[in-house]
């Protein structure tokens, strides 16, 4: 195998790998989509917050009406849906001990 077809087996191994990295980002702003939590896909695949929220961003060129605010007051309320539905898991465990 001489030097081009090297190189050339190495840009398609390099897009391949690509083409996987993009398909799994994609992955993981869909299962966003559907519900579930930025911090639960983020320690469940290993993904630094940061970064989850700038594929988020760059997802959202798609859909250029939504605004970062509204980003903002959707991820807060989320946020504060998640912490009221844990409230609720707890005071249904201590109903469960009292019965």
């Amino acid at each position: 195998m001489d030097d081009k077809q090297k190189k050339n087996m190495k840009k398609s191994t390099e897009r391949k790998s690509d083409m996987s990295k993009e398909a799994f980002r994609k992955q993981m702003v869909e299962l966003y989509s559907e519900g579930r939590s930025i911090d639960h896909i983020c320690s469940e695949y290993n993904v630094p917050r940061s970064t989850f929220y700038r594929w988020i961003r760059k997802s959202r060129t798609n859909h250029p009406d939504i605004s970062d605010n509204d980003i903002q007051v959707i991820v807060t309320k989320i946020a504060e849906l998640e912490e009221e539905a844990m409230t609720y898991k707890k005071v249904l465990q201590l109903l469960k001990k009292a019965e």
